[in-house]
């Protein structure tokens, strides 16, 4: 019987292949099933292998490739007790994102309808409006290695950051298509309080402010001692 991840593999090639026109709910579905049954083990994971050198410097983000196709990735990312996955998007892609090891704070938001900005104090930033986005919140939550999969879509939970809870923790994620010349990750910041809507009534919407990628997040890199995984 194939290893677990070589089932995920299998199954994300062929709900994610462009041939078949859209992405199948159904075949979305069983994806959601596989991914949510891997384990650290499945994946030979093995946190003491990760260097945590919070206060000389080290990166605070350790990345695993696992494996990479024309139609999708799979990835680990080990966010060590000080760092954090920063809030960023993911322009046109599938992903989900399945706790190994220790939790996470999962915060994701969702795009919406154009808005107004109306604070004065921000007014300046109506001159570039590429850099903002209206979103509302999607999802804000602690996710453990006991529960299962955090999946987004091109249009649902598009944007979202990763931190760490109490330690270090490790996430398998798998990202359909991945990042490549042409789809590149964009980071953000949430705007303050004082950034309203031109309905005022509609508390729930937040803008965020496209920025440079963030200074404190870069990776290191361990190598995968896994199952291989075939195409």
């Amino acid at each position: 019987m194939a290893a677990p991840v070589q089932q995920l593999a299998t199954l994300a090639k062929k709900c994610f292949d462009k041939t078949q026109g859209s992405v199948s709910d159904e075949l979305l579905e069983d994806v959601v099933a596989a991914m949510n049954k891997i384990q650290a083990n499945d994946l030979k994971f093995d946190s003491s292998a990760v260097k945590i050198n919070d206060s000389t410097g080290g990166a605070p983000v350790t990345f695993i490739h696992v494996y990479k196709n024309d139609i999708f990735s799979m990835r680990i990312f080990v966010i060590k007790p000080s760092g954090r996955i920063p809030l960023h998007d993911h322009p046109g892609m599938f992903g989900l994102c399945k706790v190994i090891h220790g939790s996470v704070h999962l915060r994701s938001f969702t795009e919406t309808e154009e808005q107004d900005i109306q604070d004065s104090c921000f007014q300046h930033l109506r001159e570039n409006p590429s850099v903002l986005k209206s979103v509302h919140l999607h999802q804000d939550l602690i996710v453990t290695s006991k529960d299962g999969c955090c999946f987004l879509t091109p249009r649902e939970g598009n944007y979202h950051e990763i931190l760490p809870v109490d330690g270090m923790a490790a996430f398998l994620d798998v990202l359909a298509p991945h990042y490549s010349q042409g789809r590149e990750c964009h980071y953000f910041e949430e705007l303050g309080s004082n950034v309203l809507s031109s309905d005022v009534t509609d508390v729930g919407v937040r803008w965020l402010k496209q920025i440079q990628a963030p200074s404190d997040y870069w990776c290191d890199r361990l190598v995968y001692k896994g199952p291989s995984i075939k195409s």
